[in-house]
């Protein structure tokens, strides 16, 4: 994997040299919603952050927890 791809994955957007990654966003509440189409990027990033699963997210002070 070129390492373009990798930072399409995370932003970037040089297709020159790099590969679209199947990440699909869609805004709403609290953010929205991200669909990967292959988590191996991200499951690596996790890896080598020392992390074995995307840590819950912290609720926003203020805000009820449905």
């Amino acid at each position: 994997m070129k390492p373009e791809t990798v930072r399409n994955y995370f932003g970037g957007y040089n297709y020159k040299k790099g590969e679209s990654v199947g990440i699909h966003m869609e805004p709403g509440p609290n953010g929205g919603i991200v669909v990967l189409d292959d988590t191996t990027i991200f499951d690596k990033a996790l890896k080598i952050l020392g992390l074995t699963d995307y840590p819950e997210p912290i609720p926003i002070e203020g805000e009820e927890e449905e």
